[in-house]
């Protein structure tokens, strides 16, 4: 009997531990009016953390425009100088060409002057003609050496203007993709804030209405004790007569936080709307991989300012880099 006594006490206990444990749990997971405003500023306090960070990123990503603008400046510089260099460079290699033309013709010339002393049997003339022969052999010889050389200087200087082009070119692109991005960035910040604002509103309205509700209840505890004859009446209307005041002052105050809470409801749809609509979409390796609904190109437009001065530079390079019409090699000088 004792035996039962006391298993029935060990379980009477187990379920009261459980009971409690179970009240503590339901408690936990009770949604009370204070824990919606906790969580209405815990989410309009992230909004604005995001904010901020979006703003730093911004801050830090125009540093890196700053420094990629010098070095898009010194590109253009270089650029400008092989231009001029490679126009310099074409103007040696005709020279060179009209140069060896004329050696050549030379040749041409001694070559004739050999057959007709042949012809003429002129021992004497032949043995001039042939020393002359060979020395305008040796001075067309480096003459086409000289031009071989002009070609392949320009060859160089041409790769090189490609090359400090394309360069350019996508550096020009890289700064496009970064103000897209600040773009994007400082309209993502501005729906966080606008969401931030919007939050915070609602949090207040729910405070205005959770005090409310609590002079409320506490208001009609309170006129309760009027029944009780032994109650001071004259304190408990003094004190219904302040919570009275305090619940009109309460209802005007929520109705204002209302108006506000539309409000800034409405300025976060709006923010939305204009995120949607005028973000830049990125390139598929953007980090955060924003799309836009307008065509990227013409939103680029805004910030093709700086791309004017390479644009101009291309055209120029165009006609100097253009493949060299070199011409035929002279077929009368045979080595």
């Amino acid at each position: 009997m004792q035996e039962l006594t006391r298993l029935a006490s060990a379980a009477d206990k187990q379920a009261r531990t459980a009971a409690s444990l179970s009240d503590k749990e339901k408690g936990k997971l009770e949604v009370t009016p204070e824990s919606k405003v906790d969580a209405e500023e815990m989410l309009a306090h992230e909004a604005r953390e995001k904010g901020e960070a979006l703003d730093k990123e911004v801050t830090a990503t125009r540093g890196q425009l700053k420094n990629m603008g010098k070095r898009l400046r010194k590109e253009h510089h270089r650029a400008r100088d092989e231009v001029r260099e490679l126009h310099k460079v074409k103007g040696e290699r005709r020279d060179a060409m009209i140069s060896l033309h004329d050696k050549e013709m030379k040749v041409l010339e001694a070559r004739h002057d050999v057959k007709n002393a042949a012809k003429d049997g002129d021992v004497d003339a032949l043995r001039v003609a042939q020393q002359r022969l060979a020395d305008r052999k040796d001075i067309a010889k480096g003459s086409r050496a000289e031009y071989d050389r002009k070609i392949k200087v320009q060859d160089e200087v041409q790769a090189k203007a490609r090359l400090l082009s394309k360069r350019a070119k996508a550096l020009e692109e890289s700064i496009d993709e970064k103000k897209a991005r600040i773009h994007n960035d400082e309209l993502k910040a501005r729906e966080e804030y606008a969401a931030a604002l919007a939050i915070g509103s609602r949090a207040d309205y729910l405070r205005d209405e959770t005090a409310e509700t609590a002079a409320r209840k506490k208001y009609r505890s309170l006129a309760e004790l009027l029944d009780d004859p032994s109650t001071d009446h004259e304190q408990v209307e003094s004190t219904l007569s302040k919570i009275a005041s305090n619940m009109h002052s309460w209802k005007n105050l929520e109705k204002k936080d209302e108006a506000d809470m539309h409000a800034k409801a409405r300025l976060y749809r709006k923010a939305k709307r204009t995120l949607r609509r005028d973000s830049i979409s990125l390139s598929s390796s953007s980090p955060r991989g924003e799309a836009a609904s307008s065509p990227t190109s013409s939103l680029l437009q805004t910030f093709a300012s700086a791309g004017q001065t390479l644009q101009s530079l291309q055209a120029r390079f165009a006609y100097a880099t253009a493949p060299p019409a070199y011409p035929p090699p002279p077929t009368a000088y045979a080595h």
